[in-house]
Parts: C-alpha cells; sequence; structure tokens
C-alpha cells in the first residue's frame, strides 16, 4: 500500500466513525426529549461532531 492509500483509508474511518457517533448520538437526544417529538434539552450529537472536527480535523466534518 502507498502513503497515499493509507491516508486515504485513515481519512475514510474517520468520517465514518465520526458519522456513526453522530448519528447514535443524535438518537440518544432525541430519546431525551420530555415529550417525544419536542426539543431536547441536551443535544450530545453537536459536542460529537465539534469534537470529531476539533480533534481530527475537518475532513471529519463531512460525517457530520
Amino acid at each position: 500500500m502507498s502513503l497515499s492509500t493509507t491516508g486515504r483509508a485513515s481519512a475514510l474511518g474517520d468520517v465514518l466513525v465520526t458519522a456513526i457517533l453522530y448519528a447514535c448520538a443524535g438518537w440518544l437526544g432525541l430519546r431525551l426529549a420530555t415529550p417525544p417529538g419536542y426539543a431536547s434539552p441536551v443535544w450530545p450529537a453537536a459536542g460529537i461532531g465539534l469534537f470529531g472536527v476539533l480533534c481530527r480535523g475537518p475532513r471529519c466534518g463531512v460525517g457530520v
């Protein structure tokens, strides 16, 4: 494997992990809503997305 292929695989992995964590956190945030269907007081998906972009770089923003 060349370095560029390894870099692409790493970037793809970062995006997939961010997307999966963001979706799970979004589902959890909807479960935390007081009556289902209303606004949630906490939105953990925003923290997951921000953490991914700040720690792994802007390429993780695609997963959000």
